[in-house]
């Protein structure tokens, strides 16, 4: 193995073509050492020194992602690329060690012991190339590394089908439910200028606010789409029995035997493609004075509103549910971020309403709801409160909602089971390597 040696200390910039270098840096990629997909960013200054060959290894060295790593394949990834100061670069003697062999080995349970056991914890953890470099790894024959190989990429591949099942699952279920409703949504048009022009009326401005999104014809033709809907339409604050505002609460150090400990739920906790991740390592705990806790305590069906956040590319508005289980662990609150709204089911399904909602976030239209100070976005609560929601009968509000959770329910269990796959690899893997030490 040649010495290894540390990537370029240049800044990430917009990649906007495929013929700039792309810049590889920790954050772009994955747990699974493949990079995200998209451009990814390029940098001003490219020295050749940098550039990445055909099964270099990176490694990344320092910060929470200590050990993560990448495997360069020109048959996958053939873009011209560099990489950045917190990986290191290791190249392979093939005669000795397959590249894909060691790439492999770095991912089992072998190597996340001597990781944890070598990495220094002061300031940020890190583990340098020397360090790298005098790592001790099993090195079976070459005939085995090929089998260690094959086991894990096929592990892969099943993993890469069952996650693109899922994915489709996921997105079917907006048009699942935009049929259930006959909603039939306009069709892409070209954002030229001529598509940007249009005209209101100064009656139909005045005393409003001027947005320009607002009055579009793109958002016109959304809400022309839900009006022409066969089924009775209520402003949404018509079907809402309690509202509150979150709250910060206090710091979970203060020690007041008063106060009570909750897991405080933030924008963060929201999933994009399920529902509200609790088991993450960011989760964060809270105080609160008994007084503020009733005030802002958490139901099973009640519905969360992401009302500051937002991303350049993600409209605020989000919405999660409450379901019955995430009550059983400890107490929920939620933050100054968050809204919470409970539905009277006299008048409409929980679950559908958060379906819906969920729906009008996906189709952007509560882009439209929403003002921008200091690159937060911040959603209008009294035009969210009267935007309309369609009312189908009672028992086809059940019947929407019970199919929406089904097909949800079906795509995280295939993420589970890709999850499970490649796990059970690993395991035979680390067996394997084990039976071949002794």
């Amino acid at each position: 193995m040649e010495s290894p040696f540390y990537g370029a200390n240049e800044p990430g910039l917009v990649r906007k073509k495929v013929e700039q270098v792309r810049y590889i840096r920790i954050t772009d990629i994955d747990d699974d050492g493949r990079l995200l997909d998209g451009l990814g960013a390029t940098c001003e200054v490219a020295e050749p020194k940098y550039l990445l060959k055909n099964m270099d290894l990176l490694i990344a060295r320092s910060g929470n992602t200590v050990g993560k790593s990448y495997l360069h394949d020109e048959a996958i990834v053939p873009d011209q690329c560099v990489f950045a100061g917190y990986l290191i670069n290791f190249r392979i003697n093939p005669n000795i060690a397959l590249p894909y062999y060691i790439y492999y080995y770095l991912q089992c349970g072998l190597f996340k012991a001597w990781k944890n056991a070598t990495m220094r914890l002061a300031g940020q953890p890190n583990i340098n190339a020397q360090e790298y470099k005098n790592m001790p790894i099993v090195l079976p024959d070459i005939v085995t590394q090929q089998r260690i190989v094959l086991i894990m990429s096929e592990a892969y591949e099943q993993k890469k089908k069952r996650i693109q099942e899922s994915n489709d699952l996921l997105n079917s279920i907006n048009d699942y439910l935009l049929d259930a409703l006959n909603i039939t949504l306009p069709s892409e048009t070209e954002c030229d200028l001529t598509n940007r022009i249009f005209y209101v009326h100064a009656n139909d401005l005045f005393g409003k606010r001027f947005d320009p999104r607002k009055y579009s014809l793109k958002y016109k033709q959304l809400l022309d789409a839900i009006k022409l809907a066969s089924c009775d339409r209520v402003p949404l604050k018509n079907v809402i029995s309690d509202d509150v505002s979150g709250d910060w609460g206090l710091d979970d150090t203060v020690e007041d035997p008063d106060l009570i400990s909750c897991l405080t739920i933030r924008g963060t906790e929201f999933d994009n493609k399920f529902n509200l991740n609790l088991d993450n390592n960011r989760t964060k705990f809270r105080k609160y004075k008994k007084a503020s806790f009733n005030k802002i305590e958490l139901n099973e069906k009640d519905i969360l509103i992401e009302k500051s956040g937002g991303s350049e590319d993600q409209p605020v508005g989000r919405v999660a549910f409450i379901e019955k289980d995430m009550l059983d662990n400890y107490p929920l609150a939620f933050s100054n971020f968050i809204h919470r709204i409970r539905i009277d089911d006299k008048k409409a399904v929980p679950e559908y309403v958060f379906e819906y909602l969920r729906l009008m976030h996906n189709i952007k239209i509560t882009e439209v709801m929403q003002t921008q100070t200091n690159g937060i976005r911040n959603l209008i609560m009294q035009e969210y409160f009267t935007q309309t929601i369609l009312l189908p009968e009672p028992k086809k509000q059940e019947e929407i909602a019970i199919h929406a959770a089904q097909m949800r329910k079906r795509a995280f269990e295939l993420q589970m089971e890709a999850e499970k796959i490649v796990s059970d690899a690993k395991v035979k893997v680390e067996t394997m390597l084990l039976e071949d030490e002794q």
